[in-house]
């Protein structure tokens, strides 16, 4: 191995362009990098601990792959597999594997793989773990045999489109978890209904439940309700809520910036007022594309929105043009507004609200 750079150009590059380079480069092509001279050897070494700590695996990486990365690398603190492919138990091997050989890991996301309940078990037992995030995998919740309040980091929790998840599994990891420390659930497309989970979550922000189609109101309420009032987003979109028990909520969510209810085709003008009621000034964003609400009731709105900014009516043809002024009348007109496909004509809005921004 020489002593001297074989690359002059290469060398003169300033250090700051050189590891945006080696940044880009993917694991057999660092390790081919390193053989080239010393100078790469070293520098790639060095640089190992400051620039590979987060790293993105892109396309499909076997079970077995996983395992050799997870020895060749040195330091992982975040990890994000688009594809891990394998049987089931493979995949658990690997993951098993992963954690053990890298107890600095902070942050995990898998975005499709046959993981199972040993994988988030492994995941789990590391105190320091912030974050899990399991899309489409076969995790069931029910089998993780840890302590109750054995981690009291996580933050983040994924499980969209796990179909496996039960119930009892999501309380099971709730509980495991203390809910302490949980800012953000996401629970879409998955079978939960939410009903007579316990679990308090008081700092909870952000929960997700797009395309949650055993969700019922009941459980809805329920689960908001042991929340302790940070929740900032709340997505519902592509559910089968009506929100006529959210006149039950017994707590506020003034802190709320951004609700999602777009394809809730069971929704009511009552429900969602009444949801309404329950927000603060701070909304930021309403999205209610293609529900059957009228704003009839909307003279039943007690809170005004001031810092509205997006409004999104697109395929609500069931809002009559006065309905909708009266509605803007009352939450404010600085934002922007879709009005795609509604029976509103916009250059009326335009014409008594000039400061709605709308391209509909």
């Amino acid at each position: 191995m020489c002593v001297r750079p074989c690359f002059p150009a290469l060398h003169g590059l300033p250090p700051e362009v050189l590891k945006i380079i080696i940044k880009y480069l993917g694991v057999e092509s660092l390790k081919s990098m390193r053989h080239v001279c010393r100078f790469l050897h070293q520098y790639i070494e060095q640089s190992e601990q400051i620039l590979f700590k987060e790293w993105r695996l892109r396309g499909e990486i076997s079970a077995v792959r996983l395992e050799l990365f997870s020895d060749e690398v040195a330091t992982i603190t975040s990890i994000e597999i688009l594809q891990l492919s394998g049987e089931s138990c493979a995949v658990d091997d690997s993951l098993v594997h992963l954690v053990s050989s890298h107890p600095e890991i902070r942050s995990v996301r898998i975005c499709s793989s046959n993981c199972a309940d040993r994988s988030l078990r492994a995941l789990m037992s590391n105190p320091d773990i912030v974050a899990i995030k399991l899309d489409n995998s076969q995790v069931t919740g029910e089998n993780l045999e840890l302590e109750s309040g054995f981690n009291t980091n996580l933050e983040v929790l994924n499980f969209k489109g796990c179909k496996n998840l039960t119930g009892t599994g999501l309380q099971s990891i709730l509980d495991r978890t203390s809910g302490a420390k949980v800012k953000e659930l996401n629970l879409s497309r998955t079978n939960i209904s939410l009903e007579h989970l316990t679990t308090s979550l008081p700092n909870l922000e952000i929960l997700q439940l797009y395309r949650c189609e055993n969700l019922t109101d009941e459980g809805l309420v329920e689960f908001l309700n042991n929340t302790g009032g940070s929740l900032k987003e709340l997505h519902l979109s592509s559910t089968s809520i009506t929100l006529c028990d959210t006149s039950l909520l017994n707590i506020s969510l003034s802190c709320l910036e951004l609700l999602d209810l777009a394809y809730c085709h069971h929704i009511t003008d009552l429900g969602l007022i009444s949801l309404l009621n329950k927000t603060g000034e701070g909304l930021k964003r309403l999205t209610l594309t293609e529900t059957p609400i009228t704003l009839s009731e909307v003279d039943s709105i007690a809170t005004h929105f001031p810092s509205l900014e997006e409004l999104d009516l697109s395929f609500c043809f069931d809002i009559s043009e006065d309905c909708l002024i009266r509605f803007l009348r009352k939450i404010g007109t600085g934002l922007n507004l879709n009005l795609e496909d509604t029976y509103a004509s916009v250059d009326n809005i335009r014409a008594q609200f000039p400061r709605i921004n709308s391209n509909y």
